[in-house]
């Protein structure tokens, strides 16, 4: 246990030094005074306003217009193509043959999830999009992280909040997604 003061408020902390995988340097001090300082705290405020955005807004809804384009774009469309047997390839309308038009990571996910629950399916786009908001909040502790190493933990903890809770976060990708 460490005792400091702190010289904004000329309280006296508390730490405790803890281990935290989470954490890059692998020792965090632990503030005792509240919960809410915590990285995991905000990663978890921030996952579920965005999971609740997505339910809300109906944002796993895609329209079969163009079909099905808006889910994934080209990626969906070579997605239906490995899900369906025809291997990598027809990112555009029809049969277009083999393509490199994107790197397979993510058009490997939507396979699997079209897989999993159905091509072009509610369900398939609901856990892609759950699976982005996952990511979208674990850049809350990329955002701590940076802040901490680069100012100090006040800054790091009003930037996690911000991000946590920027209302544009939830619009701009998890609107357009899978």
């Amino acid at each position: 246990m460490m005792v400091s003061d702190d010289v904004a408020s000329g309280a006296r902390l508390k730490f405790y030094d803890e281990y935290n995988f989470f954490v890059s340097s692998g020792k965090e001090k632990v503030d005792v005074r509240g919960g809410f300082a915590a990285p995991w705290v905000v990663f978890w405020v921030a996952l579920i306003v965005r999971l609740a955005y997505v339910m809300l807004a109906h944002t796993y809804r895609v329209r079969p217009y163009g079909d099905h384009f808006g889910f994934g774009w080209e990626m969906g469309r070579i997605a239906r193509a490995l899900a369906t047997g025809y291997g990598y390839a027809d990112p555009f309308s029809g049969h277009t043959g083999p393509t490199t038009w994107v790197t397979p990571a993510y058009p490997l996910m939507i396979a699997g999830a079209f897989k999993l629950f159905g091509v072009f399916s509610p369900l398939a786009a609901w856990v892609l999009i759950a699976i982005n908001c996952v990511l979208n909040a674990l850049m809350v502790r990329t955002t701590w992280e940076i802040a901490a190493r680069c100012f100090n933990t006040s800054v790091a903890k009003w930037s996690a909040w911000i991000w946590a809770l920027y209302p544009a976060a939830p619009t701009s990708r998890l609107a357009n997604a899978p």
